[in-house]
């Protein structure tokens, strides 16, 4: 048997194990349900922060042990009032932007907006600032270590395409608003999102220009992702689609 894994310090993706006629470039997989919108703060269900965790990244992750481990922070420490991070350098948004403190900041305000669904993550967190030596500093209402675990489910995206594209506050996924940032992705994880048809099919492609891929485990350079209602044809899909898994429920990500 031969294992693919999409790995790193940071990535975040599926990992499925298959016969070694099986063992491709293209990693496909199906559902019950649809991915419900790729806002990184709309929508907190399963099967939705999986896929958003393949294209958006997080400052901090969980690394083998589920021990916090530098994800877009290169490292932080305690301050009085909260916590302070040092971005890691030259990280590009899949549309060629670099990332900066700028966007970190952005990013935790709109995750603590009130139509934010990631609210649960922002528990004790109150603001967050650019300091003058580009630092982002977090305020908190404590420096419990639970801050930096709620920080693994806080993705970033880039605060001018959300200017550009009017998506500066999370959708309002409850009143089926229509957002830019449901259906397009500007984010710095390791795959980009190609394609998305809503209930038919979303197609992901490896990010080329991704920070960590020196480090990456595998060779999966595509991933698509169908949604099948019904049980007796996601198991009938698996010659017809070539799947490599069928779930219930989501493919977990999988920290390694």
């Amino acid at each position: 048997m031969l294992k693919v894994k999409l790995a790193s310090v940071c990535l975040v993706a599926a990992a499925a194990t298959f016969s070694a006629a099986a063992f491709a470039e293209t990693f496909k997989w199906a559902s019950q349900g649809d991915i419900l919108t790729f806002d990184p703060h709309a929508q907190n269900e399963g099967l939705n922060s999986a896929a958003n965790s393949y294209v958006y990244e997080t400052l901090v992750n969980l690394g083998k042990n589920s021990e916090i481990i530098p994800c877009l922070a290169e490292s932080w420490s305690k301050e009085p009032g909260g916590f302070l991070f040092k971005i890691r350098p030259n990280v590009k948004f899949h549309d060629g932007q670099t990332l900066s403190p700028e966007d970190v900041v952005f990013s935790i305000k709109r995750a603590l907006h009130p139509l934010s669904q990631f609210r649960t993550y922002t528990a004790g967190i109150l603001d967050a600032e650019v300091r003058s030596d580009g630092q982002v500093f977090i305020k908190t209402s404590t420096q419990s270590p639970v801050i930096l675990n709620q920080l693994t489910h806080l993705r970033i995206l880039n605060k001018k395409w959300a200017e550009e594209h009017n998506v500066v506050n999370p959708q309002n996924y409850v009143e089926k608003e229509e957002s830019y940032a449901a259906r397009n992705v500007n984010g710095t994880g390791p795959f980009k999102l190609k394609s998305r048809e809503v209930d038919v099919k979303t197609v992901f492609v490896e990010n080329p220009d991704w920070w960590n891929k020196a480090n990456k485990v595998g060779n999966v350079t595509e991933a698509i992702y169908t949604p099948i209602k019904s049980a007796a044809t996601r198991t009938a899909a698996l010659p017809r689609l070539l799947c490599l898994r069928i779930k219930k429920g989501p493919v977990r990500p999988r920290q390694l």
